[in-house]
């Protein structure tokens, strides 16, 4: 399976080795959530016509504190997150599906008793979102592209409020129905990548999805 990770030595390593792939942050963008504008922006930075998004200051926020969350999931103080042995990916790696296309980094892989085969994915998230709104159908499409990529059956988002009003575990079931729509979305974007009109393409994605709305949830990344 080592030939199923692509590891990079830093950050703008790790944004060069995105742009060819379908990743799980971009699948909301892909699946419409974020509306027209976001997903023209992801459809050019694919091609090359613009340099990729590399985050901001929440975003970055987020990374810096993922020790953190990583130290209380290892203390066993985070709310309803399951007994196993969990694991932080904290270098700048990404695992590849079986369609190689397809790829997802992740946070936080869980294993049960003495097994080397990983059991579950959690998406380690620090956000605003209150308790009964988690997770978002963001985060539902990231976890599932996740869970594909990883080729495990149970995920969810080991989540940390902002303002600390919890840090729990939220389990996210995986949704074979939904995988599938998503890897034939992300298929008319990888199969564009040929392409030099970035209109037609995003016009392509956004007719497959069947989308066309903005998230009602806000942007999660």
């Amino acid at each position: 399976m080592a030939d199923r990770w692509i590891t990079t030595s830093n950050r703008a390593a790790w944004l060069d080795a995105r742009r060819s792939l379908v990743t799980a942050s971009d699948l909301p963008v892909v699946m419409g959530l974020y509306g027209k504008g976001r997903l023209r922006d992801l459809v050019r930075e694919k091609l090359g016509l613009d340099d990729p998004w590399g985050g901001n200051l929440l975003t970055e926020m987020g990374k810096a504190l993922e020790p953190w969350i990583y130290g209380r999931v290892a203390a066993g103080e985070v709310e309803a997150l399951p007994d196993g042995r969990y694991i932080h990916n904290d270098t700048d790696s990404i695992r590849l599906a079986e369609d190689r296309r397809h790829g997802a980094t992740v946070d936080l892989v869980q294993y049960v008793g003495d097994s080397t085969q990983p059991f579950a994915v959690w998406d380690m998230k620090h956000t605003t979102y209150k308790a009964e709104n988690m997770p978002s159908e963001a985060m539902r499409l990231q976890v599932n592209w996740q869970m594909y990529c990883l080729e495990v059956d149970h995920g969810g988002i080991v989540g940390a409020h902002r303002f600390g009003q919890y840090l729990r575990a939220f389990e996210i079931k995986r949704d074979e129905a939904l995988i599938g729509r998503m890897t034939e979305v992300a298929n008319v974007l990888l199969d564009g990548l040929d392409s030099t009109d970035a209109d037609a393409l995003a016009e392509a994605i956004e007719a497959a999805s069947g989308a066309g709305k903005e998230d009602d949830n806000g942007i999660e990344i």
